[in-house]
């Protein structure tokens, strides 16, 4: 089979690794975020547990997590701008899982149609390359932005874009800053990037075997 992308493909193949970056990256990070011992090492780690009891840390999260994924009611222990903020993070969360079907159509799309123009192993080899490269300049400029202006200013700059004025909050007076400073957002952020990177790479260097064995020209 005689490999062979068109200008249009390329534009789309980067469209495309760029889409797979951020399918790996959403499945991580719901799955991170709706499992409740993740909360539980975190504020473990970084001394929840000394400013609130463990029932009332882990139930107030699952009250959230219920809000965010069954539509619950938040309970009376988050104040009214609290719970204005949390509706923005679950409409946040809504337009993520929206953008994770459209990618996931647009990459089961192009695949199939890259896939029977060139060889599967060899369009996914293509994509994964892609996103490997695309992220490695994603991680090295988010490095820099953040040794550049910190990560408190990055944090405050995405909630000035995304959310209303309903961010700022004392952790002494509030469960939900308290539950989850800053701190827990980072090394999430890092965690995340991290797995997401990891699973892009190791993927690529499992399809450069497969396409070694099979003797496919790249």
């Amino acid at each position: 089979m005689k490999n062979e992308f068109s200008k249009l493909d390329y534009v789309m193949m980067f469209i495309t690794s760029t889409f797979l970056i951020y399918f790996i990256f959403y499945i991580i990070f719901f799955l991170a975020i709706s499992n409740i011992d993740n909360y539980d090492r975190m504020f473990e780690k970084h001394g929840v547990y000394k400013i609130h009891s463990k029932d009332i840390a882990i139930s107030g999260t699952e009250n959230i997590l219920h809000f965010f994924f069954k539509d619950a009611e938040l309970s009376d222990m988050f104040t009214e701008k609290e719970k204005g903020h949390l509706t923005d993070v679950k409409n946040i969360l809504k337009l993520m899982f929206l953008m994770f079907l459209g990618s996931a159509f647009f990459l089961l799309s192009f695949v199939l149609y890259c896939g029977r123009k060139n060889g599967f192993i060899y369009s996914l080899l293509k994509f994964f390359s892609g996103s490997c490269i695309i992220c490695v300049f994603l991680l090295i400029l988010y490095v820099f932005l953040e040794s550049l202006f910190g990560f408190d200013v990055l944090f405050e700059m995405f909630h000035i874009v995304f959310f209303k004025e309903n961010y700022a909050f004392n952790p002494n007076t509030s469960y939900m800053k308290s539950f989850y400073p800053d701190l827990f957002f980072q090394e999430m952020l890092y965690s995340l990037s991290i797995l997401t990177f990891s699973v892009i790479l190791t993927s690529t260097t499992i399809l450069i075997i497969l396409k070694n064995k099979r003797k496919i020209n790249f």
